[in-house]
């Protein structure tokens, strides 16, 4: 019987799978993160270089030019409409939020990484970088009145959460084995 025990001791441990559903949350977050940092640093070059030409009056030329042949209708004046909101919200952005965006989702992709190769402190990385994401959208979006974060809120805890859960399987499947 002592010899059974020994073996069983002994014998390696099988290393423990990832879910499907945590191979899913990785990629949807992976994607995530890559094309919000892409997003944040053509964000961040872009701001400056559109808030100029605004201010000369070069975006709306453009617009106009681009559109003319619809001048003069009511989809004309609602795209112009539009169009002065939308450069009104980007140009009124602060371009550092951009740069200080990409950087949370590098941070954010690094835990996500670590988490695809079932490392729990990914959990926390990705946590933490996911809840200064928030903070900084408060600051530089909502306070401004711009966009609604109740999304941006629910998404981060809905992949927090998610993701705690399935650590927690994974921890229980190890002290199965």
């Amino acid at each position: 019987m002592e010899d059974f025990e020994q073996i069983q001791e002994t014998a390696p441990k099988q290393p423990v799978k990832r879910s499907g559903l945590l191979t899913i949350l990785c990629i949807l977050s992976m994607i995530n993160a890559v094309l919000s940092i892409l997003a944040g640093l053509l964000m961040f070059v872009a701001v400056p270089v559109l808030t100029e030409m605004d201010e000369n009056g070069q975006l709306e030329e453009i617009i106009e030019q681009t559109y003319e042949s619809m001048e003069g209708s009511a989809m004309y004046d609602q795209m112009m409409e539009s169009f002065d909101q939308t450069m009104d919200m980007i140009t009124g952005m602060n371009a550092n939020y951009y740069l200080f965006m990409a950087l949370l989702y590098g941070a954010s992709l690094a835990g996500v990484i670590l988490m695809w190769k079932l490392r729990r402190n990914g959990l926390s990385i990705y946590g933490v970088a996911q809840g200064l994401l928030l903070i900084n959208s408060a600051f530089f979006v909502y306070a401004n009145s711009m966009g609604n974060p109740v999304s941006d809120i629910t998404f981060a805890i809905l992949f927090v959460a998610l993701y705690s859960l399935e650590f927690k399987k994974l921890e229980k499947l190890e002290k199965q084995q």
